[in-house]
């Protein structure tokens, strides 16, 4: 657990060392939710800080409805990583932060995607 600001927060558990992605399902969704303007704002949002989804929703100007389903699909496709706030009245709410540092295409052979976070690498191929 950390402090912040005066609130308690206590990360999710990281990722594994290395995990494969091995659906096209699975890349589909990963891509899909980078090609959109929304969610590469809340990417960009969470980089430097984790942040709720309300606060998501004010920073970068979105809907209630629209902020949630997008920090879904980042979390699903496993560029956002959820942990609990806690606040000295014993309140939690949700807040979001960047799960990778980076990503690399391989297009030789099959697409071969690989997330990289701080200390670990996420993998992905399809044919």
């Amino acid at each position: 657990m950390s402090s912040r600001h005066g609130r308690t927060t206590r990360h999710a558990p990281q990722r594994t060392t290395e995990q494969s992605i091995d659906s096209d399902q699975e890349i589909s969704t990963l891509l899909g939710a980078l090609e959109d303007a929304d969610c590469r704002a809340i990417l960009e949002a969470t980089s430097d800080q984790a942040l709720s989804a309300g606060e998501l929703c004010e920073l970068c100007d979105l809907s209630s409805s629209t902020g949630y389903r997008k920090v879904d699909q980042l979390t699903e496709a496993g560029l956002l990583e959820e942990s609990i706030r806690l606040d000295s009245a014993g309140a939690h709410t949700s807040e979001y932060h960047l799960a990778v540092s980076d990503l690399e295409i391989d297009l030789k052979g099959g697409v071969e995607l690989t997330l990289n976070a701080e200390g670990s690498s996420l993998t992905a191929a399809a044919d």
